[in-house]
């Protein structure tokens, strides 16, 4: 009895770090279309107002990331599922 109980947290903590991975790989999944497709839009929607993007451009703020994501369908650049 005591194991089960002792066993229970770790199970739960388990499950909502699944859940949580989970909502991770679709929100990337849904950015990374977005970015295939151009729509700046739907991509930016995925960040905070006060967003910072930095990669090997530069600093790139929350209200440019749909002109980038634009620039990058353009330039035709494709991610996979995982965001690469």
């Amino acid at each position: 009895m005591a194991l089960a109980i002792a066993v229970a947290p770790i199970t739960r903590a388990q499950q909502a770090d699944d859940q949580t991975k989970q909502a991770i790989e679709t929100m990337v999944a849904k950015w990374a279309q977005a970015v295939n497709k151009g729509d700046g839009e739907t991509a930016s929607s995925l960040f905070t107002p006060d967003a910072i993007n930095i990669d090997v451009y530069g600093r790139t703020s929350s209200a440019q990331l749909g002109e980038l994501t634009q620039k990058s369908a353009r330039r035709g650049h494709q991610l996979d599922e995982q965001g690469r």
